[in-house]
């Protein structure tokens, strides 16, 4: 098996006074070597990427393999790869009804492309009812996990640590536990269902947040979770540009989504991670998309209140203090 090892969590603590040198060492011979990884060439990461999918496919059966599936650019460049090396894997989609039109169009016939079978499950609860119960999706995971447990009243260390990140928004209805009701469970209930399936290829990469370069530091590229069992990231050392330029130079087909509505990312067209940051945002985007779907999130949906809590533009071509509600 192609690199799988684990050490203890509390050593990503760089504070923890337990942490041995041993492991702080350890730790920043990891964090070197992603950086170094991130530095290769095209071509050396696809070879890199290959050797990854090349270990499972000789330790599994095709039919023991599932690769996670969204119809962005992403899975897509992933499923391409297995595709060029004659493997045939199911593409497991999640629909959690804030897919985009597109995105499920474009799995159904990118599938068919490349002759490998797509499921797409639903998750058992409603969005609104997730948001309402828990809050909404928005700024990271992160901090809305945080802002939810101190709206609670559940003070975490991390959070008396991180006080000026995460205490700005206390009081304000964050959760970041969609991604778990309407991802997670559903693929967990269905590898439940289906025991053959052993391993799952993800099209994550360590570029797009913190988090998931911390969980390649201490677990590498294959690992086994907690809910959804052993799981792979074979471009987990990718960068976005990386992606764009394997689409050039294989001439893959993409979703609508990014060709002719310009969309940065697929995935849920209402979710907020990342939209403090971004220019264009999702919201801002969303109204040249859809200028009804895009008012029903801040209205039907309920997202305007939280977006101007969080000081996150919604309207383009305009500042957050020059908003006109007469004009949306």
């Amino acid at each position: 098996m192609f690199e799988m090892f684990s050490f203890d969590s509390k050593d990503l603590d760089w504070q923890n006074p337990e942490r041995s040198e041993e492991s702080y060492n350890l730790i920043v011979e990891r964090s070197n070597e992603l950086n170094r990884l991130q530095r290769l060439s095209l071509e050396e990461k696809i070879t890199r990427t290959q050797s990854i999918i090349e270990s499972i496919c000789n330790d599994y059966n095709d039919d023991e393999i599932y690769l996670s599936f969204s119809g962005g650019k992403d899975s897509t460049v992933l499923s391409h790869i297995v595709y060029e090396m004659g493997c045939k894997v199911l593409l497991l989609m999640t629909n959690t009804r804030l897919e985009f039109p597109e995105s499920l169009k474009f799995a159904r016939e990118w599938s068919k492309k490349i002759n490998m079978p797509l499921e797409i499950i639903l998750p058992e609860k409603r969005p609104m009812e997730v948001w309402q119960k828990y809050g909404y999706p928005v700024i990271s995971k992160l901090v809305a996990d945080h802002v939810e447990r101190i709206n609670n009243g559940q003070i975490t260390k991390a959070i008396n640590d991180n006080e000026d990140k995460y205490m700005k928004y206390a009081g304000i209805h964050l959760s970041g536990k969609c991604c778990d009701y309407l991802k997670k469970e559903p693929i967990k209930r269905f590898l439940k269902e289906h025991k053959e399936l052993k391993i799952g290829l993800l099209g994550t990469m360590a570029e797009e947040s913190q988090m998931r370069r911390l969980v390649w530091i201490r677990k590498g590229c294959i690992y086994e979770h907690h809910t959804t069992g052993k799981i792979a990231n074979p471009i987990i050392h990718w960068t976005e540009k990386d992606i764009w330029d394997y689409i050039q130079k294989n001439d893959i087909e993409i979703s609508e989504l990014y060709t002719k509505y310009g969309m940065k990312r697929n995935g849920c067209f209402c979710c907020g991670f990342g939209s403090h940051i971004e220019n264009p945002n999702k919201y801002q985007l969303l109204y040249h998309y859809n200028k009804r779907l895009w008012k029903n999130v801040l209205d039907k949906f309920g997202f305007r209140e939280v977006l101007k809590q969080c000081k996150i533009n919604y309207y383009p071509n305009a500042k957050l203090e020059d908003f006109k509600e007469s004009e949306i």
